[in-house]
């Protein structure tokens, strides 16, 4: 019997930064470090821009293991800003400790 995995999303109630290693784009996955580790990530919206190594990036949740991330420049969109306003959200620190104390406080 296989079993079927539905990650879900969660939205940091703080955000954070990341700085990008492999190029993000709207339809390609990429990589920052963030915290100390190296973490794949996807453009939160896809109304954000490709972010290119160097570049810093916000941490806004996570998707499964796989982490959310906007340009440092990017302004949310006021649907974004009331969801996460109305608990659509995830303590960082509480995530950050759930994967392991390898991931806290590194950065």
């Amino acid at each position: 019997m296989q079993t079927t995995f539905s990650p879900t999303t969660q939205w940091f109630a703080e955000l954070a930064q990341g700085q990008v290693e492999k190029a993000i784009t709207s339809t390609q996955t990429g990589l920052i470090r963030f915290q100390g580790s190296f973490w794949k990530a996807e453009l939160a919206s896809s109304s954000c821009r490709t972010v290119q190594p160097g570049e810093v990036v916000k941490v806004m949740g996570r998707h499964g293991i796989r982490l959310l991330v906007v340009p440092s420049d990017y302004v949310l969109p006021r649907q974004d800003e009331r969801a996460i306003a109305h608990g659509f959200k995830l303590p960082l620190a509480d995530w950050t400790q759930k994967v392991g104390a390898a991931f806290v406080g590194v950065m």
